[in-house]
């Protein structure tokens, strides 16, 4: 296996995505505390929205779950190809990742629609 395998691709990307998601998970924990508090401190909702943080927390919270969820799915579709490739069954594959087989064929289809 090579360095540039579409596994460690994969799995370089995740782990650049991870990275990116981390800093900006903190960034989405400041504006929600201070939504938070400024809620607490009495302020309507009105005024609270206002302020535009809980608009930009629900923004950046669908924005980390976008690039997480996109991030996984190509990690599962080179995993897949990779297992299918060394001789795994697709059953067997469905029970590593604990679902269907016709899941499992469905990626690879997708695999073969895309070479």
């Amino acid at each position: 296996m090579g360095e540039h395998d579409g596994v460690t691709v994969a799995f370089d990307a995740m782990a650049q995505v991870a990275e990116q998601v981390s800093q900006d998970s903190q960034k989405l924990a400041d504006q929600s505390r201070a939504a938070g508090a400024e809620r607490a401190a009495g302020a309507s909702m009105t005024e609270v929205m206002d302020s535009g943080r809980p608009q930009a927390v629900l923004k950046l919270a669908e924005s980390l779950a976008k690039r997480l969820v996109s991030a996984a799915s190509v990690l599962r579709h080179a995993v897949v190809r990779d297992l299918s490739s060394e001789g795994k069954k697709v059953s067997a594959i469905a029970r590593i990742f604990g679902v269907s087989h016709q899941r499992i064929s469905v990626l690879l289809k997708a695999r073969h629609q895309n070479d």
